[in-house]
C-alpha cells in the first residue's frame, strides 16, 4: 500500500511540473463543458420551427383561408408571389397551391397540392411539414362539408364563415400527461458537466498515467 501511495504522489509531482497539464486537465474540461452545454441538438426540449415556403397560384377565398389554416407556431412560413425571384434563393421546401383551386374544390373536382423539396432538405422536417399539410387538408375539407350541409357556401362571404369555424373551440380535446414515475433525459448543462467531467478524469488518468510509466 505504501508503494502505491508513493507512485500516486510521484504522479502528482510530475503532473504539477508539466505546464501543459494545466491546459489539458483544467482549462480544456471547462471549455468543453461550456461548449457542449450551449449547443442545441434535436433531442433537446426546445422545439425547432419547420421552414415552409408557399406560393398561391389561385388567390381565391378558399386558397387564402387554407393559407391561414396552415399558419402555426411550429411552422416558419414565408409566402411568395409566383414570379418572385426570392423564391429561388430562399426556399427550402415549397408548397404550391394550383390555379383554380377554389373554383375546382367547390365544384367537387380533385385538387393536387405540390410540395417541392430541395435535395439537401432534412427528411425529418419535410415529413413534419407533410403531416401538417395533410392535417390542414383534412380540417379544411371537413369545414367545407359542414358549410355545404348548412348552405353556407353560397353566402356573401364564405371565407369569413370558414375562418369563423376555424376559431371555434374543438368538440374533442386531447390532454397529454406523464404516466407513472419517470425522469426526463438530461440536456444542456445537466448533461455536459457530469459527462465531460467523467470523460476528462478517465482520459487524463489513462494518458498521463501511461506517459509517466
Amino acid at each position: 500500500m505504501r508503494k502505491v501511495i508513493q507512485l500516486g504522489l510521484n504522479d502528482i509531482r510530475l503532473t504539477l511540473k508539466d505546464r501543459q497539464s494545466i491546459i489539458w486537465m483544467m482549462l480544456l474540461p471547462f471549455f468543453l463543458m461550456w461548449l457542449f452545454s450551449n449547443m442545441h441538438f434535436g433531442g433537446g426540449s426546445g422545439a425547432n420551427q419547420v421552414s415552409l415556403s408557399l406560393v398561391d397560384h389561385d388567390g381565391g377565398w378558399l386558397a387564402r383561408a387554407f393559407v391561414e389554416e396552415l399558419k402555426d407556431e411550429q411552422i416558419s412560413m414565408h409566402e411568395f408571389h409566383p414570379d418572385s425571384l426570392a423564391l429561388v434563393e430562399q426556399r427550402v421546401r415549397t408548397l404550391h397551391i394550383p390555379a383554380g383551386f377554389t373554383e375546382g374544390a367547390l365544384a367537387g373536382e380533385q385538387q393536387t397540392l405540390e410540395l417541392q423539396k430541395e435535395p439537401d432538405t432534412s427528411s425529418d422536417y419535410s415529413m413534419a411539414a407533410e403531416v401538417h399539410i395533410i392535417r390542414t387538408v383534412v380540417r379544411s375539407v371537413s369545414r367545407l362539408v359542414e358549410m355545404d350541409k348548412n348552405a353556407m357556401l353560397g353566402g356573401e362571404d364564405p371565407g369569413a364563415s370558414f375562418i369563423a369555424m376555424a376559431k371555434r373551440e374543438p368538440l374533442v380535446s386531447l390532454n397529454v400527461s406523464s404516466a407513472g414515475i419517470g425522469q426526463a433525459l438530461p440536456s444542456g448543462k445537466e448533461q455536459s458537466i457530469p459527462g465531460i467531467l467523467v470523460m476528462s478524469v478517465l482520459m487524463m488518468t489513462v494518458i498521463y498515467g501511461g506517459v509517466f510509466l
